[in-house]
């Protein structure tokens, strides 16, 4: 991934003479690489690469979805998240069945229906609930563009959107099911108040606010709150910098119980948070690349607002949504929370490219 995301770069050199393409591209692959950087910083043993090489593929994504024709772009993300939504559906009924797959979640005891949760691909119902979102409200709207005729309409409603949706439900996330809802009514306000152009940056500014002050208020969010309390303990003499990846490591549970008299509530493995995920990694330097990135995916959505039929704001708004309650820039080494984030630097691309379009220039 790393070799093929080096030379999609560099082969972009001479493809992309947009210098806010290659900001937006350094600036959404460096939160997502973040968690390596601090590594290094701190001198962490465990530092891993993962996040280091699924930056560099956020960022040759983002520099690929504006280098790439618009359709072919999008119906290929489509198609992917289709496939990786069967895939995760197929691992789920095959853990069912006792097969020794994980493809249901069992830490929750949640059961609906009497059916554990969905975990897929992604290996928890949170990251395959985003996933599901973002691949409904994709599917919806390409199909919304869509010339097939009728009959084979029907089938793609039923291999795509009906699909999508019974993998969201499976899911049983409670964060999916609400962000993937209020993206879509964001959506929808978008286009039924497509003249005042203002109204996408404004709403998107919003729900970034509140996913940066989440933490810092009395939300208990399913015990949220305990991992977010830790993390600003641990951060009382260390704002500058940071921690690194060692906060709420192994490591550092286990420097938990000989240095504490109370047992920990529960043992989060990552802040549950976006920006308070990069603030303990680097402090206010992490901080800032986290906020730089939230103002550059807004720049583009409200950029691209229904020229690209609305992808763009379709995903920002999920993307936002759920860095309120989650860390939604991939966690560690589990390399499948990483696949939300390559669909966003694509869909981030494909969106500039359409603005670039539109105006009958590239932007500079």
């Amino acid at each position: 991934v790393a070799v093929a995301a080096v030379i999609s770069i560099l082969c972009a050199l001479f493809l992309v003479r947009s210098v806010w393409m290659w900001f937006s591209a350094a600036t959404v692959g460096l939160l997502v690489a973040l968690p390596t950087l601090a590594g290094l910083i701190h001198s962490y043993d465990e530092t891993t690469v993962v996040p280091a090489v699924m930056g560099l593929a956020t960022a040759a994504g983002v520099l690929a979805g504006y280098s790439l024709r618009p359709l072919p772009a999008r119906t290929s993300v489509v198609i992917l998240l289709g496939v990786m939504v069967w895939l995760s559906m197929g691992f789920g009924f095959a853990d069912f069945q006792g097969a020794d797959v994980r493809g249901l979640y069992d830490r929750n005891q949640r059961e609906w229906l009497g059916v554990l949760q969905l975990a897929g691909i992604a290996g928890h119902p949170n990251t395959m609930g985003l996933t599901a979102g973002i691949t409904l409200l994709l599917q919806l709207l390409w199909l919304r563009r869509s010339t097939v005729r009728s009959g084979a309409r029907i089938l793609l409603w039923l291999v795509g959107p009906v699909a999508t949706l019974t993998a969201l439900l499976w899911a049983q996330s409670r964060t999916a099911w609400i962000a993937t809802g209020v993206a879509a009514g964001i959506l929808l306000l978008t286009w039924m108040l497509k003249r005042w152009t203002w109204v996408p940056g404004v709403i998107l500014s919003l729900v970034a606010f509140a996913a940066v002050v989440l933490p810092w208020r009395d939300f208990g969010l399913h015990g949220r709150w305990y991992a977010w309390q830790v993390v600003q303990e641990a951060l009382a003499d260390s704002w500058l910098l940071g921690r690194g990846p060692y906060l709420l490591s192994p490591e550092f549970w286990d420097n938990w119980v000989a240095t504490h008299s109370e047992a920990a509530l529960w043992e989060p493995t990552h802040a549950h948070n976006q920006f308070l995920a990069s603030l303990g990694l680097l402090g206010v330097v992490g901080a800032a690349v986290c906020l730089l990135t939230f103002l550059v995916m807004i720049r583009v959505a409200g950029k691209a607002r229904l020229a690209d039929f609305g992808w763009t704001i379709a995903v920002v708004a999920l993307f936002l949504l759920y860095s309120g309650p989650e860390v939604v820039f991939g966690v560690g080494d589990i390399s499948a929370t990483y696949l939300p984030v390559l669909v966003l630097g694509t869909v981030l691309g494909v969106g500039w490219r359409v603005c670039a379009t539109r105006r009958g220039a590239r932007p500079k």
